[in-house]
């Protein structure tokens, strides 16, 4: 076990969110989605993964500089919340870049230590649609349904996976059902995102709605619509004056760049 715990605790957990910023990360969704969850159900921070994942030249030292003296520097690291309102443990930090079956082992040593039931991992992609959509991958045959039941495609891929297919993958060795919810981020407001350098709102939203009824956390998102019409102004304002802004090519069904 390299995972480091701030407090012994015999608390337990219904359910793991697990988000990680990096590949998994188009237009700043899972970011923006777990930080939402864990600041919306008062997730304290436990506990953090003790091991060196990282290489610096790929994920480096966030530094706070002022009048030439560094205040502070923080390398990349994944941190643990837990949130007794929800029964729910978050995992939240950067995607691996070293020792992926390392890392693996930390989530399942957390899952059993906690006796979590179900998993969750949140990510975002870029592909070519006109509109955010969710789709998903289970680890378990009987998942098909539930994701069905709510609107979520199942994906057909092949290629380039995230460290969240190898944990759902382990998961399914230990029995621990799981789901990946992906979020479909327009190349339009992929663009917009990094223009403004902030999240992609719009499909944020609806991968917290779909987390929201299959984890049934009762959360109210109406608050956030606002934010998303603000957004989506925002995008149109952009695609207005930056008139060389195309589709790469439409939403012909066809599967994303990358997944999994």
């Amino acid at each position: 076990m390299v995972y480091v715990l701030f407090r012994e605790t015999n608390e337990k957990a219904k359910s793991m969110v697990l988000g990680l910023k990096g590949y998994s990360d188009a237009g700043l969704i899972t970011t923006y989605s777990i930080e939402y969850l864990i600041k919306k159900f008062e997730a304290e921070k436990i506990g953090y993964f003790e091991k060196d994942f990282y290489d610096y030249s790929v994920n480096r030292p966030f530094v706070v500089v002022e009048d030439g003296i560094i205040k502070s520097l923080k390398p990349p690291t994944t941190e643990i919340f837990y949130s007794k309102r929800l029964e729910t443990v978050f995992v939240y930090g950067f995607e691996p870049n070293l020792n992926w079956y390392g890392f693996v082992e930390d989530i399942l040593n957390l899952v059993k230590r906690f006796e979590v039931k179900k998993l969750y991992s949140l990510g975002g992609l870029i592909d070519y649609v006109r509109e955010p959509r969710v789709s998903g991958v289970i680890n378990k045959e009987n998942l098909k349904k539930v994701l069905l039941d709510l609107g979520v495609e199942p994906v057909n891929y092949e290629g380039a996976s995230s460290i969240y297919s190898l944990v759902l993958n382990e998961l399914s060795k230990i029995g621990v059902e799981a789901i990946s919810l992906w979020g479909h981020v327009p190349y339009k407001n992929y663009l917009a995102s990094t223009q403004l350098g902030t999240a992609d709102i719009t499909t944020a939203y609806q991968l917290l709605e779909k987390l929201n009824l299959l984890a049934k956390l009762g959360l109210n998102l109406d608050e956030l619509l606002d934010e998303c019409r603000r957004f989506e102004r925002r995008v149109e304002d952009i695609i207005r004056s930056e008139q060389e802004i195309r589709f790469l090519r439409s939403d012909t069904g066809e599967g994303p760049p990358y997944i999994a």
